[in-house]
Formats: structure tokens, C-alpha cells, sequence
């Protein structure tokens, strides 16, 4: 059973006995009072006697017996009153000396039993106070070595991830996202100007690479929208770069190669005329040729009819002719290529959020 239990006990029991020594004394004092009213009837009938006796003739003078009659009477009135008031006081004065006795051992009880409850309480509240202060020790222990881990941890982190590293993150930027990224020690590189005073580490990494207003604030780099590649470092595949240099978009010098179909040049052309309108072709003949105005066949000295006369053909109708263009030998051509692409060169890619350790 625990202090407090038993201590409400115990005050209950005493405040019974307490009243229960009350109610006893009230009863008593109310038939005191009883008997005094009594004895206040006594008076006031003896004093109705008196005066009766008193109202008496003036001639008529009392007789000795009846003085003493009175007095007798009223000795023995008083006497009555008096020894009945004197037990009543001797037992009224033993009830409450017996009720002081039992008050004082309830008293002396209630005390004894306080001050073994306070006796146990501050032993019990001093084994508590002690394990109190050894649990407290050991959290202060725990936290101790819990903050040197922390520390450790802080320490291999910023030896494992100096300021100024640059990694990507492929998820959505949310603000609860940019707060996580931040508490972890990471910045967007979006350009945005910061004081030195509070990223100091970080400044010392990238100093005033790119822009800012030294010795007040620096700039992250700005990578939204742009691939990065790494430093020459005297590999001679992108000389006479330095960090913060940006660089635009653009193609390499090449040519473009165009194939004929005949590697030696030779080829054909097809072509056709027109359909045309009315008209003659001038002639020469070989051989034996029949002309108007000889009307006479003669012999040919040569191959050709050469006697000076042109010859031309009677006008036709609407006619073709086939032509017949023969090879031609090597000769070049001028090429046009069109322009083909949108509007920058690039590889395939996926885009991330580029972000770095402050």
C-alpha cells in the first residue's frame, strides 16, 4: 500500500474520531442546558414563593416556620441545582478529558504515521532522486556520444562530399523537396547570388568562378538547360578552356560526299521535243538523189549531192521528232544539299536538376 492511500486513511479516522468527540460534547453541553433550565424553573417558582410571601398583609407578619419553610425550600432547590450542575461539569470535564486523550492519541498517531510516511516518501523520493539522476546521467552519456556520432558522421560527409560537388537529382523540385535538398546541404545551380559570409565553405570551393560581388556575395553556376563536360586538363580535346567558361552550340567543319551513279562520268540523258507547228528542214542527199528542177537521175561523184542548190522538204503538220543525245564523257556537277535539324545539335538525353554541396 502506498503513503498516500494510507495517509487519507488514517486523516478520515482522526476527523471521525474528532467529530464523533464533538457530537458527544454538543449532547452533553444540551443537557446542561436542559438542567439549567431546570434550575432557572426552580428559581423562578421559589422567587413566585418569595413574593407571595411577601404580599402578605402588612399586619400579618410571617411566622417563624413559615421563613424557615421558604428557606428549606430553597436551600434544597439550590442544593439540587448545584450538585446536579457540579456532576454534569465533572462529567462533561472527564468526557472531554477523555476526548483530549483520545484527540491526543489520534493526534500522536496521525503524527506518528506522517512522519513515517514522510520518513518513507523522502527515502523512496531519494532511491528516485538517485536513479533519476543516473538515468539522467546515462541520457546525457547517450546524447554525448550520440552528437559525437553526428559530428563523425558530419566530419566523413564533408570529407566524403567536399563543398562545391555537383550531382544530379531527377525528381520533381517541390518546395517541401528544395527544403529537404537544403537541410541535406545541397543548392540548385541556378545562377542565384549568395552572401560568402554564410556559405563560406562553398566559396571557397568556386570563389567567383561565376560572378558575383566579391568580397560581399558569389554566384552558383547556372546548368539549367546545358550539358556539362569535363575540363581539358591538357588533354588537347577542348584547349584553352577554363572553369565558368561557357561555351555555345555549334558543328564541327566537315564536308558532305555526293555519288554519281557512273563512277567514271559516262551517262545518258533522255530527252524528247516538243510537238510544233508548221515548218520545213533543209536537205542533203548521198548517193542518187531526184531533184525537181534536173528531173534527171545522174550519177554521184561523190557521197554527197554538192551542185550548189539547197533542198528543203515540202511544210508538214503538227509532227515529233525523236532525238537521240549520245554519252558524254567525265564533267561535275554542282550539288545544293538542303538544310535539314532543329534549332541546336544534341545527343539524346533526359533532363535532371543539377544541384551542388554547400
Amino acid at each position: 500500500m502506498t503513503w498516500k492511500p494510507l495517509l487519507a486513511t488514517t486523516v478520515v479516522s482522526a476527523g471521525l474520531a474528532m467529530g464523533s468527540t464533538y457530537w458527544y460534547w454538543n449532547q452533553r453541553v444540551t443537557l446542561m442546558e436542559r438542567q439549567l433550565v431546570q434550575v432557572t424553573s426552580h428559581l423562578n417558582e421559589w422567587s413566585w414563593q418569595w413574593q407571595a410571601f411577601q404580599q402578605r398583609l402588612p399586619g400579618e407578619p410571617a411566622s417563624l416556620k413559615e421563613v424557615n419553610a421558604v428557606k428549606e425550600e430553597l436551600t434544597t432547590t439550590l442544593t439540587a441545582s448545584v450538585q446536579i450542575i457540579n456532576e454534569q461539569q465533572d462529567d462533561l470535564r472527564q468526557q472531554l478529558e477523555q476526548n483530549s486523550q483520545t484527540t491526543v492519541k489520534y493526534v500522536n498517531e496521525l503524527n506518528g504515521t506522517l512522519k513515517t510516511f514522510v520518513t518513507e516518501s523522502l527515502h523512496q523520493n531519494t532511491e528516485r532522486q538517485t536513479q533519476l539522476a543516473t538515468q539522467i546521467e546515462n541520457t546525457h552519456q547517450a546524447i554525448e556520444k550520440l552528437l559525437g556520432v553526428i559530428k563523425q558522421k558530419d566530419e566523413m560527409n564533408a570529407g566524403l562530399i567536399p563543398a562545391g560537388t555537383i550531382m544530379a537529382y531527377a525528381g520533381p523540385l517541390t518546395t517541401a523537396i528544395h527544403q529537404q535538398l537544403y537541410r541535406a546541404g545541397w543548392l540548385v545551380c541556378d545562377g542565384s547570388e549568395f552572401p560568402i559570409s554564410q556559405y563560406s565553405a562553398l566559396y571557397e570551393a568556386i570563389k567567383n568562378i561565376y560572378g558575383g560581388q566579391p568580397p560581399e556575395t558569389f554566384k552558383l553556376p547556372d546548368f539549367r538547360g546545358v550539358f556539362l563536360r569535363g575540363l581539358d586538363l591538357n588533354k588537347q580535346l577542348d584547349p584553352q578552356r577554363v572553369l565558368g567558361g561557357y561555351q555555345t552550340d555549334t558543328n564541327k567543319k566537315h564536308t558532305h560526299d555526293a555519288k554519281i551513279l557512273k563512277p567514271d562520268g559516262t551517262h545518258e540523258h533522255q530527252g524528247t521535243t516538243d510537238k510544233t507547228g508548221l515548218h520545213r528542214h533543209r536537205l542533203e542527199a548521198e548517193g542518187y538523189w531526184f531533184t525537181s528542177k534536173q528531173r534527171n537521175e545522174r550519177a554521184a561523184i561523190t557521197n554527197t549531192v554538192d551542185d550548189n542548190q539547197e533542198y528543203w522538204t515540202t511544210t508538214e503538220g503538227i509532227h515529233q521528232h525523236q532525238v537521240e543525245i549520245p554519252t558524254s564523257g567525265p564533267h561535275t556537277h554542282t550539288i545544293t544539299v538542303a538544310a535539314s535539324g532543329e534549332e541546336e545539335t544534341r545527343p539524346k538525353n533526359y533532363p535532371v536538376i543539377y544541384i551542388i554541396k554547400f
